[in-house]
């Protein structure tokens, strides 16, 4: 991310489900924590919602379509909405990873 200055975070974790936005950005370095703009809408019925769902909301909530990439754990479900360009796969168990951090990288590279 220290890379890539100009990236901004948006939160679609269950962590903005137990923690305000201040809360989570001081869970990252300082210089990271500060890039943090907002979190995405929670959608309660996840049988007709899923993370990709509420990836899609806050995405139309903006004025104009930005680029995006979302690094998830569980990147099918972008799958399911036809947005699976879009998403750098992590291991759920390891997180953002060296591998995860050079698809980011080759990713951001390419939107630059």
């Amino acid at each position: 991310m220290r890379a890539h200055p100009q990236v901004r975070i948006v939160i679609s974790s269950s962590w903005r489900l137990l923690y305000r936005l201040d809360a989570i950005r001081a869970r990252f370095a300082p210089d990271i924590g500060a890039r943090i703009i907002g979190h995405t809408p929670w959608f309660e019925d996840r049988r007709q919602a899923s993370r990709a769902d509420e990836v899609l909301a806050y995405l139309a909530s903006l004025n104009g379509m930005p680029r995006w990439v979302a690094l998830d754990d569980q990147p099918g479900v972008y799958a399911d909405r036809g947005l699976a360009v879009c998403v750098i796969p992590l291991d759920g168990e390891r997180g953002f990873d060296g591998v995860a951090a050079a698809r980011l990288g080759a990713v951001l590279g390419r939107q630059g």
